[in-house]
């Protein structure tokens, strides 16, 4: 088993390094010559370099797969491991789609980010095994009024806090907006035939919005929140993934 993890880091190190690449010798004739290519780095399928896809299947046999964007994979696992979910990490949102776009055993877990409603119900129609967070991304679940509430019980004043970010929300908000059409255009689905139909409106009216259930779907915690207000508790994000709310938020997503 040693063996096995150590081939997978090795892996796992060359598909995350920009000086790294992964080159497969396996079914190669070297009695005459041959044209070596890189393998593709942003596809998870570049493990069964290391390791066969039937060994990591028989491995992993009581888990359910699930790929992540960024460095939140750690957390998730701490969330909900022992629920038999293994999370694994992906760079971004693009590279967890082409990750089970043809892999129907792997699950996804992509952030919202500036998607609809009826675009997210288009992608899961088509992709099932895709499944979208209800917030704009994995920040929003951790610094939720609610899960923070949770995670401090009497010690918070929630509603302060709910004030705060609103406050932070307007302060950002001719920059958000300025934003939004570009982002979109960068999102993977949109180029495997979801429609992309460009009326920005509802985004607008809802983060516009001083209603939290409004604009808090569409509020990029992670890149427009100053968390200087929850300093003073010391609050770390393992503490914030293991509370009763955040972890039913997520599974239910993943059930979905």
């Amino acid at each position: 088993m040693p063996v096995i993890y150590s081939c997978l880091g090795f892996i796992d190190y060359a598909r995350k390094s920009d000086e790294a690449v992964i080159i497969d010798f396996d079914n190669l004739d070297f009695d005459i010559p041959q044209v070596i290519e890189p393998e593709q780095k942003d596809n998870l399928d570049v493990y069964e370099v290391a390791i066969p896809k039937e060994i990591i299947s028989a491995i992993l046999a009581d888990k359910k797969l699930v790929v992540t964007e960024n460095k939140n994979s750690a957390l998730f696992n701490l969330a909900l491991g022992e629920k038999s979910y293994l999370f694994l990490p992906a760079n971004n949102n693009r590279e967890v789609f082409l990750t089970i776009k043809d892999n129907k055993l792997i699950s996804g877990l992509r952030d919202r980010d500036y998607l609809k409603d009826n675009e997210i119900t288009a992608i899961r129609e088509k992709y099932p095994n895709l499944k979208i967070l209800g917030y704009y991304t994995f920040e929003n679940y951790l610094y939720h009024p609610d899960n923070v509430a949770e995670a401090l019980k009497e010690k918070f004043e929630k509603e302060v806090y709910i004030a705060e970010i609103t406050r932070q929300k307007n302060l950002h908000y001719d920059t958000i907006i300025s934003k939004i059409a570009l982002a979109r255009q960068t999102y993977v689905e949109f180029k495997e035939g979801i429609t992309n139909d460009v009326v920005l409106d509802a985004f607008l009216k809802a983060l516009k919005s001083n209603d939290l259930d409004s604009f808090y779907p569409f509020y990029n915690m992670k890149e427009y929140f100053d968390k200087t207000t929850l300093s003073k508790y010391n609050l770390q994000s393992k503490d914030l993934v293991v509370t009763k709310w955040f972890r039913d938020q997520i599974e239910a997503v993943l059930k979905s």
